[in-house]
């Protein structure tokens, strides 16, 4: 193991290094290569045998490029050099869609960014932190507390990570309107507050009260993106037909005025105000707050750089048009089930990053939201995590970043097999088919006709690929081990509703007892298997709370699966005559599984009535 002395570090970057020592693969001390660390206008290491100078241009390239010296611990004179391209990467971790990071597991993400450079973290509380005065607000739902946040932000700050809130003062808090008694002042319709309402403000103004105090950073991201239903509702009916741009632009010039008086320097998702300015020119970002240009890419094509290219441009021109400083955000694409995207987020991220830099945009992020549920960990986009890193330091050779990426995390290509669930084609697609599938219904499938033989085969390949990584990138062993546990049970879900109705339309009873004596019961047994090792790997880093919804989803999975064994086999036993739902004929709704993308739980196991849905007027 590498030996570090960082007996002339000063005290933080010792502890620093001390946390890190796991990630790092080596040892600190007062024995090894002697450190020393010198601010400059460049990141540079110079390893003079058992001396090391590392020059660096912020904190956290401090602990990256100390990274790159243990990467070449063999090497006992050698100079290294990196420019930075852009002077901001920050991540964005999703803690509003059921998993909320605990404090164990935001630790781990933070070493993990730390390690390739990021400089900040923003963490996506749309109702999950407790906010004073407020009780309801994020009610059972693993809210932050306050103690929690300084916590997690004094942690981040040993590493220079700069901790950024990131929370929601317009739209996407329907999760707070269950409590109507206590919030119905500030309703507005769906998931949007009502513009001009004393009870509205006086919440946003608890919110940032509460953020001012647990967080270091004054700068904060205040959402207001995807305001569809603004002004259409209670607001509409007291003060009649206002233009959204209008709306946002009061709105936005009352938050602004709340930010100020808490020392906060706000950025915001820009989509309303170009989704505004583009259909009336009536929304113009006032000064004092930075728009965030967010392009996550085509869902539903192929990654082609050409077009992609040409599309980012455009929109970044468009953005810089009425804001200089606009950030880029991209994706890393986690949302879509309980199977990352990486080979896609990275021919998106080659795109876009390119943009960016002809565009000389100063800041970008990442995305990593957990839209459905968040099934998917954080973790499981180290590739693209890491893909953003290695450009941001200027960066582009693949051998390179792979040999990078393997010291750290493990061999890149047998990393990139965690996309194996999801990956139904050679050309790198996204689509939800590791959720669709296991949720479909045997009786009811939807997706029956698009359940091919060579889907199969497809699962085959994931499940080598899958135990590979589980012995090559160890430390990762509960996420390969939940993505393998999941294939299997893929492999004899996807097509049970298929073989059933065919069973069934042949009238043949001894291959329905087959498959309700076996294959049902094997069925079972496997999501089983793989409820086990998804419940492990989520408790390891998310608080509790959130996965009773994955506690109901996957147990009615299999009382369903249960039921419809029964069925059968009364059938069998010509205890009943029919079985009506598989005499219904399935229609081709969804021609190909590789672009599929239906991942609404409700929508998705039953063409049936789940959930009456209101809007909150």
């Amino acid at each position: 193991m590498f030996r570090l002395n960082v007996k002339e570090l000063e005290a933080d970057f010792q502890a620093g290094l001390k946390e890190l020592a796991g990630d790092l693969k080596a040892e600190t001390g007062e024995e090894g290569v002697l450190l020393k660390a010198v601010r400059g206008d460049k990141n540079r290491i110079e390893r003079q045998g058992d001396r090391a100078e590392i020059i660096y241009t912020t904190k956290v390239s401090f602990f990256r490029l100390v990274r790159i010296l243990c990467e070449n611990g063999r090497r006992s004179y050698f100079t290294y050099e990196e420019e930075q391209v852009f002077e901001e990467l920050t991540m964005m971790a999703d803690n509003s869609r059921n998993a909320v990071l605990s404090v164990a597991g935001a630790k781990t993400l933070l070493r993990k960014l730390a390690l390739m450079g990021y400089t900040g973290l923003q963490l996506y509380t749309e109702d999950t932190y407790e906010v004073q005065g407020e009780p309801y607000f994020g009610y059972l739902r693993g809210r932050y507390s306050g103690q929690e946040i300084r916590e997690i932000d004094k942690y981040a700050m040993l590493f220079g990570i700069e901790l950024i809130p990131c929370i929601q003062t317009l739209a996407h808090l329907r999760t707070i309107y269950r409590w109507e008694e206590y919030y119905s002042g500030a309703f507005d319709c769906n998931d949007v507050l009502l513009v001009g309402a004393e009870r509205t403000y006086r919440l946003i103004e608890n919110m940032l009260r509460t953020v001012s105090e647990n967080f270091t950073s004054r700068r904060i991201n205040i959402g207001m993106d995807e305001a569809f239903m603004l002004g259409r509702g209670k607001y509409l009916d007291k003060n009649g037909y206002v233009e959204r741009g209008v709306l946002l632009q009061k709105h936005l010039e009352k938050v602004l005025s709340l930010t100020e008086k808490y020392g906060l320097r706000p950025m915001m998702w820009g989509d309303m105000f170009r989704s505004e300015y583009e259909k009336h020119g009536s929304a113009c970002p006032p000064e004092g707050v930075q728009l965030i240009c967010w392009d996550y890419g085509n869902i539903f094509q192929p990654a082609d750089y050409e077009k992609d290219y040409a599309g980012y441009c455009a929109h970044l021109n468009e953005y810089r048009g009425f804001c200089k400083n606009a950030i880029f955000a991209g994706g890393a694409h986690k949302y879509f089930g309980f199977t990352p995207h990486n080979a896609y987020s990275i021919q998106q991220a080659k795109a876009a990053l390119d943009a960016c830099e002809a565009c000389s945009v100063k800041e970008i992020m990442i995305t990593s939201w957990g839209d459905t549920g968040g099934e998917t960990s954080h973790l499981a986009m180290l590739p693209v995590l890491f893909y953003y890193a290695e450009r941001m330091y200027g960066h582009r050779d693949e051998k390179e970043f792979e040999k990078a990426f393997s010291y750290c995390f493990g061999p890149f290509d047998d990393f990139m097999a965690i996309d194996g669930a999801g990956r139904l084609s050679e050309t790198p697609l996204l689509n939800t088919s590791s959720k669709s599938f296991l949720y479909t219904d045997p009786f009811l499938g939807i997706l029956d006709k698009c359940a091919f033989p060579w889907i199969r085969e497809c699962y085959a390949r994931a499940e080598i690929g899958l135990k590979k990584a589980m012995r090559t990138c160890k430390e990762f062993r509960d996420k390969f081990y939940t993505q393998l546990c999941l294939v299997r049970a893929l492999s004899v879900k996807y097509d049970l509703g298929a073989k059933t109705r065919e069973a069934y339309r042949r009238k043949d009873r001894k291959a329905l007892e087959e498959l309700a004596n076996k294959t049902y019961p094997e069925v079972l047994r496997r999501i089983k298997v793989f409820y086990k090792a998804f419940r492990a790997e989520w408790f390891a880093e998310n608080k509790p709370h959130g996965f009773d919804i994955q506690d109901a989803r996957i147990g009615a999975l299999l009382w369903r699966i249960e039921k419809c064994r029964e069925r059968l086999l009364s059938y069998v036993r010509q205890e009943t005559e029919r079985i009506p739902e598989l005499e219904e004929e399935i229609l081709d709704a969804f021609k190909d599984p590789a672009r599929l993308i239906l991942s609404n739980w409700g929508e998705l196991i039953s063409p049936n009535t789940m959930i009456e849905y209101f809007s909150y007027v």
